[in-house]
């Protein structure tokens, strides 16, 4: 049996295995001590003493890198244990509507209407994007869209301009103009048929064969393409 005392001179080969191996697993052991960082420091947000800043904060947080920290910003957020602070959070940030007792979980979900612009920052993110301009570093935005995620990063001269009009920017950001990313927003990644109605209406419905939720690449290369529904001869 091999090990790696018993082998005088490892081939170069294995030695790159046995190099790789090692370095995930220093890597695995500094992630998880990376993920247990951040969930204390999300629990630490209750040291915000301004109730409203507190969950300001703890909602910012939660949209912009929130995957796995639910609990731990619920719980700073509102003082409370486990699944009755989740419960509250999630209701105030905008994921579930309040229900009465007795009534069925899928008449609490909230289902947000289609986007037709893109939210402007609220003030505790210009003062994060002001912090990264001032420091010349690039602004990450990344953001759920409920049928997908958008994550591009801003340089400071896009992201100033992103302060002032953020649909514009992430628009040019993404190479599209702003018509053409309001539309892939409004439709949730949908290409129209190229048709027209009866009443001289664009065709609202979706171009035979393409499915919805598409990346804006695919969905800008598909646009240009142009097709039809199977109304109109698709």
């Amino acid at each position: 049996m091999l090990t790696r005392d018993s082998v005088p001179a490892m081939h170069p080969a294995l030695q790159r295995l046995v190099n790789a191996n090692t370095a995930l697993e220093n890597a695995q052991r500094a992630l998880e001590l990376a993920q247990d960082q951040r969930r204390q420091a999300a629990l630490a947000l209750i040291e915000i003493e301004d109730e409203d800043q507190r969950w300001q904060a703890a909602i910012f947080a939660y949209r912009e890198f929130g995957h796995g920290l639910s609990l731990a910003l619920a719980e700073a957020a509102t003082g409370l244990p486990g699944k009755k602070a989740q419960s509250r959070f999630l209701v105030r940030a905008g994921r579930k509507s309040y229900q009465p007792k007795g009534h069925g979980s899928d008449a609490g979900m909230h289902i947000p209407e289609p986007m037709s612009e893109w939210p402007a920052p609220d003030q505790l993110e210009r003062d994060v994007i002001s912090s990264h301009i001032a420091h010349g570093e690039p602004y990450w935005v990344d953001r759920g869209l409920g049928w997908g995620r958008l994550r591009v990063d801003l340089q400071p001269d896009q992201a100033r301009t992103y302060l002032e009009d953020a649909t514009g920017a992430m628009a040019a950001r993404v190479g599209l103009t702003r018509e053409e990313f309001v539309e892939w927003l409004s439709t949730e990644g949908f290409v129209r048929c190229s048709g027209v109605t009866m009443k001289g209406a664009p065709c609202k419905a979706g171009v035979k064969g393409l499915s919805g939720q598409m990346a804006i690449g695919p969905w800008k290369a598909a646009k240009d393409r142009g097709g039809y529904c199977a109304t109109h001869g698709g």
